[in-house]
Parts: structure tokens; C-alpha cells; sequence
């Protein structure tokens, strides 16, 4: 799922719109805490957070634009209509614990690391960032964007921090912390059928007959046709596996891209066996992601369990695996109804996939949604962007509690998470929404400096 989401996030927030060389951008770093809060590490030690800056909009100040980091490694922000329109500083703030911003060691994710992987310690270091930037330019206060896991990260620091920005712009924010996430295949099953009937029930019947066959001791042999041996006679190999399938068929909806399901489970022969649609499925996710799909470190446990050393490029698989265990969750289960996913796939099973991968870690939603507010989020001054066929809908806020918390909702056949699919025209009514928040926040702090 986090390699798709990552490249997804990039192309829409680093480079839409943007200027055409990137030339003067350099990577920079910062040493800041690993424990801002001064609870747990004794030793004072530091982590390095990289940022980048474009200043080629930039006039003395005025305001600083802040891309907020994600659970992937992190690259320039550019100089687009929206930074030129404000003459705005251009921030980009890479998550600590992803890409290079990493503890210093041979085994910078390793458990007595991640205990400072959280959502407030990396609040605290984009706290840091800005407030270095915004002193060495002489800017103007800042205003948020994100994406995703980003998107609500970007509303918890206008919630943490507001004199630090004056506003932020979410799109298809998971500001939701939940631990028994049903909730997403009901939505993958409503893109499905409402693109067609016959391709939701097809693709639900791709998953019973992979759930009989494992149940006649088939699990082997299913996994060698999906190129996933290396999950055979490991302790989560089978919910593993389940996992990484069920992200196969969602991603496709996530991103766009649901025609393709229903095009390809449209190949079936009429009347169609448990092998046929169990060959059918598998050929979907090889010709959409390739081969190695199923190797990935991110769906084995064993993998995540013991990779201690950081990954300077891509998704950080370990990182936000641990993220999810610890706080977030977003435990993606099998409903009674309208599910697209093996049975398989209990809370109980993802549970002790937390436990086994960190030595009994569980995470603990109520903290955080208590903290921030879930689906009714505390602060102010916050757009929600949301898209119809975003399987993550229902992670974010779907109805607006105040009139500084608006809500925007774009609805198209294939709308997909942070605007995949989005033709320009159908996206432009939330897009121009934002825009106007977003002028009438900047003015509204000018006056009250």
C-alpha cells in the first residue's frame, strides 16, 4: 500500500504546478531532540530531520507554505501557482524515522528507537524547522498542506501549534485513528459496484475461493502462483499474505484505477471455478504491479520484525508498520458484509501481527483520537479535501462540525485517494474551495499581527 500512497502523494504535493527547475534546492538538516519531551532519553541524544527550501517565490515576509512530512522518504516542495500567488517561502519537512532523518547507529528503527516515533515528536521537530526557517528568511507565519497520513498531521500541527500556522489544507486526511477498520472494504466494495455489480460479487468470490482453498491445506501452492514463498512456514505467513492481496485489489481503487478490476475479473469464463478465479486475481495484481509485488518487506512479518537498519529511499515499511501498531492502527479487518478480503483477517489476527513484529506492542487509538479528536477534530481553521471512492473516507471527516472546519467533498466514478483519477475540471470546485480559506486565513493572521 505505502510505496503506491508515497509516489501518489509526491507527484500531487511536490511537483504540481511546479516551476520547471528545481536547480538551488539543496538538502539540509537540522539536529533536533529525539525526545522533545525530555521523558524517556537520558542521554540528550539528537536525530537529524532533513528539510528542503525554495525561495524562488519569495518575498520578505510573507508567509511559509509547509509540506508536511509523510511515512515515506521526503524531497523538495516547488514553487507552484499557489506559493507564487503569496510570494510564499516553500518548506518541506521530512518525518523522522523515514528516508535519512534517521538516529544515528547501525540500527537506527530498532525498539529502543521507535519509542520516539510519534505523531507529537514529529509535530515538535516540524515545530522546530519553522521556527528556524521562518527566523533566517524573516517570513511571515506558516500555513500547512498534506496528504493522507500527512493530511492529518497537517490538521494535529494547526490543533498543536496555530501560532505556527494559520491554517492548513487536508486532503483525504485519516485524522481518524481506528482500530477495527471494517469500514474500508465497505467503501472498496461501493466503488466496485457501482462501476459494476457483477465486478464486486467477482472479486468477493476471488477471496472465498482462496479462503477454501487454504481451508483444504492449499495455502502453499497459492502462494507460490503469487510469488509469495517467502511466507510459507513463517508464524503470520498466512495473514501476511491475506494483507498483501486484499492491498492488491484496494490500491487499484485507491488510485484510480477500478475499471482495470472490473475490466480484468470481466475475463472469467462463464460459470467459473475456485482456480480460475484464484488465476484470474493473481494475474490482476502481477500485470498492475509486477511480479515481485508480494515480496515486499511491508506485507512480511518476518521482515519488519527484523529490520533494524533504515531505508533512505522509498517507503519506510518498518517505520510505519510500527506507526500503526503504536497509535494509529487503521487495522484494516473482514466485515460480516461487503467484504473484499479473507475471512482470515481478524482483529485478533492483525493484533498479534503488532504483537509478534514489536514484542506485544498494541496501539492505542483512544489516546490519540482523545488528543486530537478523530472524526470531530478540536481546532480550527482546517479544509478537508475528500474524494467518493477513497477507501480511506472513512478515516477523515465527512461532516463538517464547524464553519472553520469545512468539509469538501469530490464525487466522480473513480475519484480516489488525494485526487487520483480526479479529472481537473470535477476537482476544481474543492480546489477553488481551499483557495479561498486559505486567502481569507492568511489575510485575517496578516491583521491580527
Amino acid at each position: 500500500l505505502w510505496f503506491w500512497l508515497v509516489r501518489q502523494l509526491y507527484a500531487k504535493f511536490m511537483h504540481k504546478e511546479n516551476l520547471k527547475s528545481g536547480e538551488g534546492i539543496t538538502e539540509q538538516v537540522l539536529q533536533l531532540p529525539l525526545d522533545h519531551f525530555g521523558q524517556q532519553d537520558r542521554q540528550n541524544r539528537t536525530i537529524g530531520i532533513r528539510y528542503w527550501v525554495d525561495e524562488r517565490c519569495y518575498s520578505k515576509g510573507s508567509p511559509v507554505f509547509v509540506k508536511m512530512g509523510g511515512e515515506g522518504a521526503a524531497g523538495p516542495s516547488f514553487c507552484d501557482s499557489r506559493a507564487s500567488k503569496h510570494s510564499a517561502l516553500v518548506l518541506a519537512v521530512e518525518h523522522r524515522f523515514y528516508g535519512k532523518s534517521v538516529p544515528a547507529g547501525s540500527e537506527p528503527l530498532s525498539l529502543e528507537n521507535l519509542q520516539y516515533l510519534t505523531v507529537e515528536q514529529n509535530l515538535a521537530d516540524t515545530k522546530a524547522i519553522l521556527d528556524y526557517v521562518t527566523a533566517k528568511y524573516k517570513a511571515g507565519t506558516g500555513f500547512a498542506f498534506g496528504g493522507s497520513y500527512s493530511g492529518a498531521t497537517c490538521a494535529w500541527f494547526r490543533l498543536t501549534y496555530p501560532q505556527y500556522v494559520s491554517g492548513c489544507i487536508s486532503e483525504s486526511g485519516v485524522v481518524n485513528a481506528i482500530l477495527n477498520f471494517t469500514r474500508f472494504d465497505y467503501q472498496v466494495s461501493t466503488a466496485l459496484s457501482e462501476k459494476s455489480p457483477s465486478c464486486r460479487s467477482d472479486v468477493v468470490a476471488a477471496f472465498e475461493a482462496i479462503d477454501r482453498q487454504f481451508s483444504k491445506g492449499g495455502g502453499p501452492e497459492i502462494k507460490a502462483m503469487f510469488n509469495a514463498t517467502n511466507l510459507n512456514g513463517t508464524r503470520n505467513g498466512d495473514p501476511d499474505f491475506m494483507y498483501a492481496i486484499a492491498d492488491g485489489v484496494a490500491m487499484m481503487d485507491q488510485y484510480g484505477s477500478k475499471d482495470e478490476v472490473c475490466a480484468h475479473v470481466a475475463l472469467l469464463p462463464e460459470s467459473p471455478s475456485d482456480d480460475d478465479r484464484i488465476f484470474n486475481l493473481n494475474e490482476m495484481i502481477a500485470r498492475h504491479y509486477g511480479d515481485d509485488f508480494m515480496k515486499g518487506c511491508f506485507y512480511d512479518s518476518e521482515c519488519i520484525k527484523h529490520k533494524v537498519a533504515g531505508a533512505s529511499e522509498g517507503v519506510g515499511d518498518r517505520s510505519w508498520r510500527w506507526q500503526k501498531c503504536s497509535q494509529l492502527a487503521y487495522l484494516q479487518t473482514a466485515p460480516d458484509e461487503n467484504r473484499v478480503r479473507s475471512t482470515l483477517l481478524t482483529l485478533d489476527a492483525l493484533m498479534q501481527q503488532c504483537e509478534y513484529m514489536f514484542n506485544g506492542t498494541q496501539p492505542d487509538t483512544t489516546g490519540i483520537n482523545q488528543r486530537f479528536g478523530g472524526d470531530q477534530p478540536k481546532g480550527s481553521q482546517v479544509v478537508f479535501i475528500n474524494y467518493s471512492d477513497d477507501p480511506w473516507l472513512q478515516a477523515s471527516v465527512v461532516v463538517s462540525t464547524s464553519e472553520d472546519l469545512p468539509v469538501c467533498m469530490t464525487t466522480c466514478d473513480g475519484c480516489g485517494h488525494c485526487g487520483a483519477g480526479v479529472p481537473r475540471d470535477i476537482g476544481a470546485k474543492c480546489e477553488s474551495l481551499a483557495d479561498s480559506y486559505l486567502d481569507k486565513w492568511l489575510v485575517a493572521n496578516a491583521k491580527s499581527l
